[in-house]
């Protein structure tokens, strides 16, 4: 990751999948229990879609014409009074 080399094919949220295969091996022998490891599973899935998320949000790429908005913006918002004064003693 340091070499922002890191995608989805190449990481694997090794800890997040153990526990959803765990989980998934656990033998519920009542409605609570089912209903529980029903909600593990959609927590770990939910989980694991926040992770791939990060990672695609993470790899995209602000275009040239985004650049150009916040360019746009950043010169048409006026500056804070005393922005540009000398620091007084």
């Amino acid at each position: 990751m340091a070499q922002h080399t890191a995608t989805l094919a190449n990481m694997r949220a090794t800890a997040l999948i153990e526990e959803l295969h765990d989980v998934l091996t656990l033998k519920a022998v009542d409605d609570g229990q089912r209903s529980a490891q029903v909600e593990m599973v959609r927590a770990l899935h939910t989980a694991l879609d926040a992770r791939r998320l990060r990672i695609v949000v993470s790899q995209s790429a602000v275009g040239r014409v985004k650049w150009a908005g916040i360019l746009l913006q950043g010169l048409c918002t006026p500056d804070p009074p005393g922005w540009l004064e000398p620091l007084s003693a």
